[in-house]
């Protein structure tokens, strides 16, 4: 069964949006402006896309930039 169009347009929009507020909140909390912030996690994404290690190997979400801004581990890599 295929997801209806209309369907993905709304998870993708929800998910924009909630990047959006990760990247704002961010933002406020520290030096970075809000693209400073989207940059950031767009380079952790792109260098561990360009470099596996071991703790990536079997595991893509490192390599998705949703994970530096949502996933739990978010906190430590503002901090990179």
């Amino acid at each position: 069964m295929k997801t209806p169009p209309e369907s993905t347009a709304r998870w993708i929009f929800a998910t924009r949006d909630r990047y959006r507020h990760v990247v704002e909140k961010i933002a406020k909390s520290s030096l970075l402006s809000e693209g400073e912030v989207a940059l950031k996690a767009i380079g952790l994404a792109r260098g561990a896309a360009a470099h596996k290690d071991d703790r990536q190997a079997g595991d893509d979400r490192w390599r998705h930039v949703g994970f530096y801004l949502i996933d739990k581990d978010c906190r430590s890599s503002n901090e990179r």
